[in-house]
């Protein structure tokens, strides 16, 4: 993607541009965006994922676990949600 998220560029909503994102998606490893991410709402996961070319699947919501796929897609960051809130992180499949 190569793009890069600041305040400066406002085609980035003010939620990821607030939350100090300021690395291209390139040079961040996967471990920093799941940190990014982490204690946040689904909406600003979802928007940092779309901007970092990752995709967001929630796999629990509520304690109640979502349907799965069995195929692979390395850029898919499968999530646990708890009340509207990114509490875990289950790994890129």
């Amino acid at each position: 993607m190569g793009k890069y998220l600041s305040t400066a560029n406002p085609s980035v909503s003010s939620d990821v541009a607030s939350a100090g994102a300021t690395e291209d998606v390139e040079s961040q490893p996967m471990d920093a965006f799941i940190e990014s991410i982490l204690c946040k709402p689904l909406s600003f996961a979802e928007t940092l994922a779309q901007e970092r070319g990752y995709k967001i699947r929630c796999v629990r919501v509520d304690g109640v676990d979502a349907a799965e796929t069995n195929n692979y897609r390395p850029n898919r960051c499968n999530v646990v949600i708890h009340g509207g809130i990114v509490t875990d992180v289950q790994g890129f499949y």
